[in-house]
């Protein structure tokens, strides 16, 4: 893999509930020698090729990122383990677009490292980055693709109490948790070629020899595959972030739970966005509105018109830069 250089972060510090306290009960377990934040695609498709931006870059309140979300909850994990310097691998491919380089808040030492490997399945992918770990170390792995809303401290401290080689975080709907601790130990017998996939093929083999556990905890992360999961996980985002009950990732509410307006971008201060982001370069017109829909750079939404459930100008998505599905005000 190779390793770009890297800048600083904007990612702000501890979220709500997180404490820059080291933690007496996680610093004594298993700390990870590394955190692995898969930000690949085995094709091209979905919100990030419509979008042509990596789900990493995908705004979640101001100019604040996806990326940044996870650096934050990944900063104050790894000062409630005590870790003095975290290493966060961001493996890439030429699939989906990559995100800017960051250099991560303190306690991170971030990379981006692109793959330039034959398609290796996310089995053979992890064990060509861990080749250089020993076999009694762990790495924390998470799928970047997803908006974490809640801190990682707690889903650590129960992942680090199970006992397995492979502990997988499930939401207690019984949806994945796209977060996982693994010893590298178990990574050994990965063929150093080919396509070898982790759900199908490698954890059902090692499930066979080794003790892989399933972890319940209420749900974390929600995915950024759609424009449909985008907008349900800054909805559980935004009503939860300042709470400390569970999220309700799909309640329905008639009430706007944000608006989000990137850098670049061109609102008419009349138009009304409802749960809803306008990327940099889209524009808005006067009195327009926008319900549950992303406008991507060069997408339109022409005076008094309403788009609802859309992405507007994005590649591929069937609206138009110009019109799309949008109708007349009345």
């Amino acid at each position: 893999m190779k390793a770009d250089a890297t800048r600083e972060s904007s990612a702000p510090g501890p979220g709500a509930g997180e404490t820059d306290a080291v933690s007496d009960e996680l610093s004594s377990g298993v700390v990870p020698r590394a955190v692995l934040l898969l930000a690949g695609a085995t094709r091209r498709v979905g919100l990030a090729d419509q979008l042509a931006r990596s789900p990493l870059e995908l705004p979640v309140e101001g100019d604040r990122r996806v990326f940044d979300l996870w650096l934050s909850r990944l900063s104050a994990l790894a000062r409630a383990t005590g870790a003095s310097r975290l290493p966060v691998r961001v493996l890439v491919n030429d699939r989906v677009p990559r995100p800017d380089h960051r250099t991560g808040p303190a306690g991170l030492a971030v990379s981006i490292e692109l793959d330039g490997l034959e398609l290796r399945g996310t089995a053979g992918l992890l064990a060509d980055s861990c080749a250089d770990y020993d076999d009694d170390d762990w790495v924390l792995i998470a799928s970047g693709g997803q908006i974490v809303t809640r801190s990682l401290i707690e889903p650590y401290r129960r992942l680090q109490a199970a006992e397995g080689v492979f502990r997988l975080l499930r939401h207690e709907d019984g949806a994945p948790g796209g977060v996982a601790l693994m010893r590298c130990g178990v990574l050994r017998d990965v063929a150093s070629q080919g396509y070898i996939d982790l759900k199908e093929q490698f954890l059902p083999k090692l499930a066979e020899r080794e003790r892989v556990v399933t972890v319940d905890h209420p749900t974390i992360t929600l995915p950024v595959r759609t424009v449909n999961d985008y907008i349900q996980g800054l909805q559980a985002y935004h009503r939860g972030k300042d709470l400390d009950g569970a999220i309700e990732p799909y309640a329905e509410d008639w009430r706007s739970s944000f608006s989000i307006i990137e850098s670049g971008a061109d609102v008419e201060q009349t138009a009304r966005l409802h749960d809803s982001v306008v990327l940099s370069g889209g524009r808005v017109g006067a009195r327009a509105i926008l319900v549950r829909s992303v406008v991507c750079k060069n997408g339109v939404v022409h005076a008094g018109r309403m788009q609802r459930d859309a992405v507007i100008g994005g590649r591929q998505s069937g609206v138009s830069s110009t019109e799309g599905r949008s109708r007349a005000r009345r």
